[in-house]
C-alpha cells in the first residue's frame, strides 16, 4: 500500500518537457566536455548522430557522471526519433535506479511518453506502480495525473479496489483523465453493490462531458458511462429508463452494437416485442453479418416464443444451428492442438490477415480483433516491427554494435509480447467456446419448449381437416409524422435506416 504522502497533486514543480531545449541538472554538472558537446548536438536536433555517440559513452566512458547524463540523453534522442521501445528501455533503467539518479523525474516523464507511443498498458503500469515515490510530485501535473490513472487502472484490474480508489480519487476535474477515473470508481462502487454511489460517478461523467462534443476521447467515456447506467437500471428493473439510455448511445460508436442488442432485451422485458425485434434486426445487416452474435438469435427466438409465433421460432433457431452448431468442435480442435503454444495462438488470430482462412472461424477472429485491449496489444507489437525495420534502414546503425543492441531490445520485447498476446487469445478462445455451448443449450431449451407448445396446439384443434388460414400481414405501426417517416422494409438495408427498425407482430397465444 502506498504512503499517503505519495499522492500529492498540489504545488507541483514544473519540469522542462522533452520538447524544450534540454538542460543539464545541477547534480550532473560534473559531466565532461565531450558529453556537454554531445548535449549541444542534441539541442540542435541532431538526434540520430547524438544517439549513436551517447550509446558509446554509456558503454565505454568510465566517468559515472558522463554515463548518467549519456544514459538519459540517449533515451531522449531515441524518443525524439520515435524509437519508442529502445527509449522506454533506457528511461525505465533510470527509473529503476531510483530518485538518486540526477535525471530521475525527467526519465519518468520519458517513460510515460514512450509508453503512449507504444500504446503499452502492460508493462508501464507495473513499472510505475513498483517505483512510485514522493519525487513524482515534482512532475508536470498532467503527467502525474496520467500516472495516477494508470496505476489506479492496474490496481482495478488486479481487484485491489481500495488502492485503486486512492490513486483515482486524487485526479482533479481539470485533468483529461478525470472522467476515466470517475468511470473506474463507478465500476468499483457497482462491484461493491453501492449502486447509489456508482450512479453518482456515472452521472458526474455525463455532466462533465455535456459540452465536449468534439472530443472523441471524452465522448467515448460518456458512452461507457451511459451504458453502465443503462445496465444498472436494467438490473434494477427500471426498464423504461434503461431503454432511454441505450437509445441515447450514438449511432455507429464503438458501443452502439452492444447498446442495440441490450436494448433488445430491455424492450422484451417491457413486452414491446416490435421494438425488441427492431433493435436486433440491425445486427443482421450485411455490415455486421460476420459479427459474433449467437445471443442475437437467442433473443429473436425468445421474443417469438413469448408471442407464440412458433414457426418463426423454428426458423430463427434453424439459422442459429446452421451458423453455430459446429463452432464448439472447431474451437475444441484448436484448443487441443499439438501446436498449442502462445506463438501458435498469436499466429491464428493476430498474425493472419482476416481475408485468409485458418482453423479459427472468421467470426471469432473478428470478435477478438475488435477487443480494445487486443487492439492495443497488436498495435504495440506492430510498432516494434516498424522500429526494427527502421533500424535496419538507418545509415550507420545497421550492423553496428549500437544497431545490434537496439534490435535486441526490440526483439526481446517482441518475443515477450507475442507470448502474452498468444496466451490472451487462448484464454478468450476457451471462453468463447464455452459461451457458444451455453447459447446452444439455451437454444435447445427454447426448441424443446416450442415443440411442446406446437403439440398442444395440434391436439387442441377442433377440426383438423380444415386448412389453417394464412397469416394476415399487419398494418404499419403508428408514426409521429413530425419526426419520423414510415418506410416498409423490402429486404434491403440502408445505412440511414440502421437502428430504426420496428416489427409489427401480434401475439398468437390462446
Amino acid at each position: 500500500m502506498m504512503r499517503k504522502g505519495m499522492f500529492i497533486t498540489g504545488l507541483l514543480l514544473a519540469v522542462v518537457p522533452l520538447a524544450a531545449q534540454a538542460q543539464v541538472p545541477g547534480q550532473a554538472a560534473a559531466v565532461g566536455g565531450n558529453v556537454k558537446a554531445l548535449i549541444e548536438e542534441f539541442n540542435k536536433g541532431n538526434y540520430t548522430d547524438a544517439a549513436y555517440r551517447f550509446f558509446d559513452v554509456v558503454e565505454n566512458d568510465a566517468n559515472q557522471s558522463n554515463q548518467l547524463a549519456a544514459e538519459y540523453f540517449l533515451a531522449a534522442s531515441l524518443l525524439k526519433l520515435k524509437y519508442y521501445q529502445p527509449a522506454y528501455y533506457f528511461f525505465s533503467g533510470i527509473v529503476k535506479t531510483g530518485p538518486n539518479h540526477p535525471f530521475f523525474e525527467k526519465a519518468v516523464q520519458g517513460v510515460v511518453e514512450a509508453a503512449d507511443g507504444l500504446k503499452d498498458d502492460l508493462f508501464t503500469p507495473e513499472l510505475l506502480m513498483r517505483y512510485y515515490t514522493p519525487e513524482f510530485a515534482r512532475l508536470q501535473p498532467e503527467t502525474l495525473n496520467h500516472i495516477n490513472y494508470t496505476i489506479g487502472e492496474l490496481a482495478y484490474r488486479k481487484g485491489k479496489h481500495n488502492e485503486s480508489q486512492q490513486f483515482l480519487g486524487v485526479i482533479p476535474a481539470s485533468s483529461r483523465y478525470f472522467t476515466r477515473s470517475k468511470y473506474l470508481q463507478g465500476m468499483i462502487y457497482n462491484k461493491a453493490n453501492r449502486v447509489a454511489d456508482s450512479k453518482v460517478m456515472f452521472n458526474d461523467i455525463l455532466k462533465a462531458t455535456e459540452r465536449n462534443t468534439d472530443d472523441d476521447y471524452q465522448l467515448a467515456v460518456r458512452t461507457l458511462a451511459t451504458m453502465a447506467l443503462a445496465r444498472i437500471d436494467y438490473k434494477n428493473g427500471e426498464f423504461k429508463q434503461a431503454a432511454s439510455l441505450y437509445d441515447s448511445v450514438p449511432r455507429f460508436s464503438s458501443d452502439w452494437i452492444d447498446a442495440l442488442f441490450e436494448a433488445g432485451w430491455t424492450y422484451f422485458r417491457l413486452e414491446d416485442y416490435g421494438t425488441a425485434l427492431g433493435r436486433v434486426h440491425t445486427l443482421f445487416a450485411p455490415n455486421y453479418q460476420d459479427q459474433f452474435q449467437p445471443e442475437a438469435f437467442v433473443l429473436k427466438a425468445t421474443v417469438y416464443y413469448y408471442a407464440c409465433l412458433y414457426d418463426e421460432v423454428k426458423s430463427i433457431l434453424g439459422e442459429f444451428y446452421k451458423r453455430y452448431k459446429d463452432m464448439p468442435d472447431q474451437l475444441n480442435a484448436v484448443l487441443t492442438s499439438q501446436d498449442a503454444t502462445p506463438e501458435y495462438y498469436f499466429g491464428l488470430v493476430a498474425g493472419t490477415p482476416l481475408n485468409k482462412k485458418n482453423e479459427v472461424p472468421i467470426e471469432i477472429r473478428k470478435h477478438l480483433r475488435s477487443n480494445p485491449r487486443f487492439k492495443n496489444f497488436v498495435n504495440f507489437w506492430l510498432e516494434l516491427e516498424r522500429e526494427k525495420a527502421r533500424i535496419k534502414a538507418t545509415q550507420g546503425w545497421a550492423g553496428s554494435r549500437f544497431g545490434q543492441s537496439m534490435t535486441q531490445i526490440l526483439q526481446t520485447q517482441s518475443d515477450s509480447l507475442t507470448k502474452i498476446i498468444g496466451k490472451w487469445t487462448q484464454i478468450r478462445l476457451q471462453n468463447l467456446r464455452d459461451s457458444v455451448v451455453d447459447f446452444m443449450n439455451q437454444a435447445q431449451l427454447i426448441d424443446f419448449e416450442t415443440v411442446n407448445e406446437q403439440r398442444k396446439q395440434i391436439s387442441s384443434t377442433v377440426d383438423k381437416t380444415k386448412d389453417v388460414p394464412a397469416k394476415k400481414k399487419l398494418g404499419r405501426p403508428p408514426v409521429n409524422t413530425d419526426v419520423e417517416t414510415f418506410w416498409e422494409f423490402d429486404e434491403e438495408y440502408w445505412v440511414d435506416e440502421l437502428g430504426y427498425y420496428y416489427y409489427t407482430l401480434r401475439k398468437e397465444c390462446k
